[in-house]
């Protein structure tokens, strides 16, 4: 039926439950699986005797 299944996570409990079900239906179907994990950028701040900088 499905010959690769994409299963996208933000670490949530909602995502681990469908990282179970996309893993389990991967199973029934006898095909691959693709992870994909999710994060908000990370800011980085940094000060200067002169400046103070916020950048990504």
């Amino acid at each position: 039926m499905f010959k690769n299944i994409l299963i996208p996570t933000d670490g949530s409990d909602l995502s681990r439950k469908a990282v179970l079900y996309g893993v389990q239906l991967a199973k029934e179907c006898k095909s691959k699986v693709t992870a994909l994990t999710l994060a908000e950028p990370y800011h980085v701040a940094s000060l200067d005797a002169v400046l103070v900088s916020v950048g990504e």
